[in-house]
């Protein structure tokens, strides 16, 4: 950016919101990339091995537009930090591969929870309210809210050790379980 168009910002008073609006855009791509990825099936063919493009445009292709849109994406996925690109072709990389992994499905439902549940309840919380409306018990995934809640079953487990007695008679009552681990 030349400084002519930052003090032509400046002046306008537009360059701090425009450098923190900037700032927030990132992350909003890194989210919504990983949850895409997963989605579409990216994290389960990369997880044991990398794949040339040829054998991802196999899968998700069906034409020449198609696979230039393809490639834009996975460079997408390169320049977030979550594929990288060599000569055995596209792996998953840092944030990406750890998510892939059986252990860590939890913290990926959270992020899908949070970029496709939480971001609705965010966004059109208003215009339902406006329209006498609520949001329901349909208007959820409950399989991603399941798979979700099991990245606090530490904690659970940890307070039940501190609070519940170890032995002899006692009661709990679980409201809102989760998963029901």
């Amino acid at each position: 950016m030349s400084i002519k168009a930052v003090l032509k910002l400046m002046m306008n008073h537009q360059l701090l919101a425009l450098t923190g609006s900037n700032a927030l855009l990132k992350p909003f791509y890194q989210l919504n990339y990983l949850v895409a990825a997963r989605e579409c099936g990216l994290f389960e063919l990369l997880l044991d091995a990398p794949k040339r493009f040829e054998q991802l445009a196999e899968v998700y292709c069906t034409d020449d537009k198609a696979r230039e849109a393809l490639q834009a994406w996975l460079g997408l996925g390169i320049q977030l930090g979550y594929l990288r690109l060599d000569t055995r072709g596209y792996a998953l990389k840092g944030l990406a591969k750890k998510l892939a992994l059986p252990q860590n499905d939890a913290a990926l439902a959270l992020l899908q929870e949070a970029a496709g549940l939480h971001s609705k309840l965010i966004s059109q919380t208003v215009s339902k309210l406006r329209n006498g409306e609520l949001w329901n018990l349909e208007d959820q995934d409950g399989e991603i809210v399941a798979r979700s809640s099991r990245i606090i079953e530490a904690f659970q487990t940890e307070a039940i050790d501190r609070f519940f007695p170890a032995s002899g008679v006692g009661s709990l009552l679980e409201i809102g379980c989760g998963s029901g681990v």
